[in-house]
């Protein structure tokens, strides 16, 4: 799964792109997919350099946050699937060898 990259505004370009500054680099992205101009300040979330949202900066803060947190270890046991066996071939009244390349259908 992919997630997008919580930027902010550093600047803005002369041709409707804006300088962001996400995961500690920095890197420029179109508006293109969003409906009013960013300024410097904004957060954007940012993939593949495209900007997809907005965020306030209190929803950043708590989606920086959230990111920076490493996941907890699961305790739930696993649980193992019995293979299932390949089905069997079905009889046939009469076994006919492959087909060779050269031989033709009759």
């Amino acid at each position: 799964m992919c997630m997008g990259e919580i930027c902010q505004v550093v600047g803005v370009e002369s041709d409707g792109r804006v300088r962001v500054r996400g995961d500690q680099r920095e890197h420029i992205v179109t508006l293109m997919t969003l409906e009013k101009e960013a300024e410097v300040g904004d957060w954007l979330v940012v993939h593949s350099g495209f900007a997809l949202g907005w965020l306030d900066p209190d929803e950043a803060a708590e989606a920086t946050k959230l990111r920076a947190t490493p996941p907890r270890p699961t305790t739930s046991p696993r649980v193992s699937v019995p293979a299932v066996p390949a089905p069997a071939l079905a009889p046939t009244a009469e076994r006919q060898p492959p087909l060779s390349l050269t031989e033709a259908p009759s």
